[in-house]
């Protein structure tokens, strides 16, 4: 390595960390930090880069991830909506034909009490406020990541997961 800094922000944006960026940090092989401190460490740098980049920049990375990210999710979506599908209409079948008994008293009580979980975790703030853990949840994280020095981002990705929705 020369010791220049690079001179275009893009180029430090999408240029990977070097040896002696994870030299000493929880980047280490030794075992030391786990796979989710790293991931917000690198997280943390990755919106520090965001931040100092120009809003062209900024537009540019939002709108190419948001449009990737939107054609992933509807492909997934789609499949997962076939299999899904596929399942129940096979599951019926096999109901009809004796293959399979289904206990539906037993299957209303288990979906009753998963949304009664499901509440009880969303008015403990696992998705939201974040209450007194401090940190905030994980809608708290992405509007603060999303506002401020990153807005540009952030509405460009939105647009741009759109399109990539529309075009899966």
């Amino acid at each position: 390595h020369s010791g220049q800094e690079a001179a275009d922000p893009a180029d430090e944006l999408l240029s990977p960390p070097s040896a002696s960026d994870s030299a000493g940090g929880s980047g280490s092989s030794d075992g030391s930090g786990g796979v989710g401190s790293q991931l917000a460490t690198a997280a943390a740098e990755a919106s520090r880069r965001l931040a100092d980049a120009t809003p062209g920049q900024q537009a540019m990375i939002g709108g190419a991830g948001g449009c990737l990210t939107g054609y992933l999710v509807g492909r997934v979506g789609r499949t997962a909506a076939l299999v899904l599908g596929g399942g129940i209409i096979c599951l019926q079948i096999a109901q009809q034909r004796g293959v399979v008994t289904v206990n539906w008293t037993r299957l209303n009580q288990l979906g009753r009490q998963f949304v009664q979980e499901a509440e009880v975790a969303a008015a403990a703030g696992a998705m939201g406020g974040g209450g007194a853990r401090g940190g905030g949840g994980l809608l708290d994280r992405a509007r603060h990541f999303l506002a401020g020095p990153n807005a540009c981002f952030g509405t460009t990705f939105v647009g741009g997961f759109f399109i990539g929705l529309a075009f899966a």
